[in-house]
């Protein structure tokens, strides 16, 4: 080989490797692609009235985040194309056209340990803002829960909420998601509380 076609190689393979490691690591690593999960389940995101709340009632909980998800949770969360946090679930809760968030706290130091479901409703008109503890465990598995957002007119017919009296929009959505069964209760606004039933989604 001559040492004009040597010079040649050598010419382009530098080109090719400084080309190679120019590529911005966001193009070739799936890692980087990857936002910060646990961003949309920042307490800061809250209506203030609900973080004053937290605060106050819940100093030593925190949301529950897709790191605290178990195994099998994750997988039905990933599996059900859910987006935002597991541990937060918006809506019509408490009646139509006035908004209220559902959070489901877990400890701190032992986030597997128990959990709390509490609905937030802000002040509208003449009503004042609520907040209701509608559920709790103080168990292990708390990991294998979460929550999201379901329409009533989807999960209930016509005769069943009429004879519930469901006035709202929407209803919470608990799902239990162990490794070994698989529970969703629908947690909705009737005679003036908050009361379950056991639905298929």
């Amino acid at each position: 080989m001559s040492r004009r076609m040597r010079n040649r190689i050598f010419i382009f393979v530098v080109i090719w490797a400084a080309l190679w490691l120019g590529v911005p690591r966001t193009t070739w690593s799936q890692e980087a692609k990857i936002p910060d999960a646990n961003a949309a389940c920042a307490a800061s995101g809250l209506p203030e009235g609900l973080q004053k709340k937290l605060s106050a009632q819940f100093a030593s909980w925190k949301i529950q985040g897709l790191g605290d998800l178990s195994p099998s949770a994750a997988a039905r969360w990933a599996g059900g194309y859910y987006t935002g946090c597991p541990g937060i679930a918006a809506g019509e809760f408490r009646e139509k056209r006035r908004q209220s968030c559902a959070i489901l706290l877990v400890p701190h130091d032992k986030p597997d340990s128990a959990y709390r479901l509490v609905i937030y409703s802000q002040a509208s008109g003449d009503s004042a803002e609520e907040f209701a503890v509608v559920e709790r465990r103080d168990a292990a598995g708390a990991s294998n829960f979460f929550v999201n957002t379901g329409r009533l007119d989807e999960l209930f017919d016509e005769d069943s909420r009429r004879k519930s009296h469901m006035s709202a929009k929407d209803a919470v959505l608990l799902f239990d998601a162990g490794e070994t069964e698989y529970e969703v209760d629908a947690y909705y606004w009737s005679e003036n509380a908050y009361r379950n039933s056991a639905v298929d989604v």
